[in-house]
């Protein structure tokens, strides 16, 4: 990543200037919308009605119906080119994360991939990004649109993301951590359609209680699942959307139009789950000591965002979350009946604690 003041003043500049300009040329195809990300509010404008449904999805079950009488925490202005008729030209990168620019002192961060183009002031609270055509953006932004900035903005109100699943009932949760393809998508998807709430199976932001209880708050509702994998799932055909790029390995399924009662925002943590699929012919839990859940989920928790501090502040307060509650084990067996039952009798077990 590049730091240079030039280059990221000048990004926001152009964006913030471009999407000005299509709020007073293109009224007619602009949207606003106000939702709840991490307990603050969030206000997304969009000029292109095709982009504004497909931001829309991943955050439908965060959704205010009414806008807020506060002012918003974090404001994302979003242009589709393809509808304004604005020449576009971005950058193609053979990086995952595209190219990434900041300011000297970080207080600006720009990303710029095959398909969008995209600013963050973390000062002002601020996303503001260029699409070149909402039918052709990659399927990482159906699933976790701008997630890097928006991994930052949690980290910058003291909410830093755990790379991890999330899953409740009646607001008691059990997070669900591990490296890809741990399990924590098979989980997470098995308790939903056993009809557990579900707040992620990727990203949770941890907020630390006065009591020294944690809260995990979702964000996206969407899953990433292996294609042969998403064949144990029938029910989720429906939703799932194919990647057409080689990186795009798993399919995404979008979970709002069909689970809406079951999607929440927020639930408090009891216990933490390390999911893992072995060759045994049953699913079998075992406690896990603190080092092996630490060890497990920090490396992809902590090493998520391309700057900022060293990550010492996020470690140690992933350190106290662990510490806070009972950590187990989940061998993960071929019955996917099996899985909901564990993690009903973890959750029982952790609130006689």
């Amino acid at each position: 990543m590049s730091t240079s003041d030039g280059e990221a003043e000048s990004a926001w500049a152009d964006l913030s200037s471009e999407f000005d300009r299509s709020t007073r040329t293109h009224r007619s195809i602009l949207t606003e919308r106000f939702y709840v990300f991490g307990g603050g509010v969030a206000r997304i404008r969009v000029v292109g009605l095709a982009l504004a449904d497909l931001f829309d999805r991943p955050f439908a079950h965060l959704r205010l119906e009414n806008q807020p009488i506060q002012e918003p925490d974090l404001k994302i202005d979003l242009v589709d080119a393809s509808e304004t008729g604005i020449p576009c030209k971005l950058r193609s990168s053979p990086l995952v994360r595209g190219h990434m620019s900041s300011s000297a002192d970080g207080h600006l961060l720009v990303q710029e991939r095959e398909s969008i183009k995209s600013a963050f002031d973390r000062r002002e609270g601020r996303i503001v990004s260029l699409v070149a055509d909402a039918a052709f953006l990659p399927l990482s932004e159906h699933s976790s649109p701008l997630h890097l900035m928006l991994l930052l903005w949690h980290r910058d109100r003291g909410l830093p993301m755990a790379h991890a699943g999330l899953v409740a009932i009646d607001g008691s949760a059990v997070l669900l951590g591990g490296p890809g393809g741990a399990g924590k998508s098979t989980v997470s998807l098995c308790c939903l359609l056993d009809g557990f709430s579900y707040l992620s199976d990727d990203y949770v932001a941890l907020e630390a209680l006065t009591d020294g209880t944690f809260v995990g708050h979702g964000l996206y509702a969407t899953a990433r699942v292996v294609p042969d994998h998403l064949k144990r799932f029938p029910q989720l055909h429906s939703q799932a959307l194919k990647g057409t790029r080689p990186e795009e390995d798993k399919n995404v399924v979008q979970l709002a139009a069909h689970f809406s009662n079951q999607l929440k925002s927020s639930a408090r943590i009891r216990a933490l789950v390390l999911p893992r699929v072995c060759d045994g012919q049953e699913t079998i839990i075992r406690p896990a000591t603190k080092t092996e859940a630490l060890l497990r989920l920090a490396p992809s928790s902590v090493l998520q965002l391309p700057l900022g501090k060293s990550g010492r502040d996020s470690f140690d307060h992933l350190a106290r979350m662990i510490e806070s509650v009972p950590t187990f084990w989940m061998e993960l067996g071929p019955d996917l009946g099996e899985i909901p039952k564990r993690v009903r009798g973890i959750l029982a077990e952790a609130s006689t604690v």
